[in-house]
């Protein structure tokens, strides 16, 4: 994954779901940009980001974030996640994990989540336990229960395919993609482990 190819995927999810007139399918799509781009600005593992609740985000004074945030949102706003435990964090929340508003309203995660949390609930399915869930059998609603890496691995699949950009990615092709990027910026991996830019 690159960060060209992140882009793409977002702006062809959008178009998707520009296309729909189904609120149910409009949200799912919403969904899913979000967390593509929430996998590759923070390097989350799609099984962290799919338990993701919103008591993990926090200001980054460390007070809790009562979400959504009031808009309008200005660049450079920010908030904190730190996963109530990961893959390799147990028993405690993980490394904070910082997000950014860039001043883009399409490329980044930070106003797309508050979209998201105002969209769940302007269609009467608020976001419960669980910031990100797979839709209900009837594809009425959402089960309040966390969205499992490999349900997202498969709706993120489906839209590369259906967008002609897959070239072998899985969720893992976020975390590492953006290790690279980061490495070619010039921050050895060491060191962003000890600065806890990777959860």
């Amino acid at each position: 994954m690159t960060s060209n190819k992140a882009s793409q995927l977002v702006d062809f999810i959008d178009r998707q779901a520009a296309a729909s007139s189904n609120t149910m399918e409009v949200l799912l799509y919403q969904r899913d940009a979000l967390i593509a781009l929430l996998m590759w600005e923070s390097c989350l593992r799609g099984v962290d980001c799919g338990k993701l609740r919103l008591q993990d985000f926090f200001h980054p004074n460390g007070s809790s974030a009562q979400l959504p945030l009031p808009e309008p949102l200005s660049a450079g706003s920010q908030l904190i996640i730190r996963p109530n435990g990961s893959k390799t964090v147990k028993g405690r929340r993980a490394g904070a994990i910082s997000l950014v508003h860039t001043g883009s309203d399409v490329h980044c995660s930070l106003p797309r989540l508050m979209r998201y949390l105002r969209a769940r609930a302007a269609a009467g399915m608020p976001v419960g336990q669980f910031l990100f869930s797979a839709s209900t059998r009837s594809h009425n609603g959402f089960v309040d229960a966390a969205f499992c890496s490999s349900s997202i691995g498969k709706r993120l699949h489906k839209h590369l395919v259906d967008a002609s950009l897959f070239n072998g990615e899985s969720n893992h092709g976020y975390r590492r993609g953006r290790m690279q990027e980061y490495a070619a910026e010039g921050m050895p991996l060491a060191k962003l482990l000890r600065s806890k830019v990777l959860p």
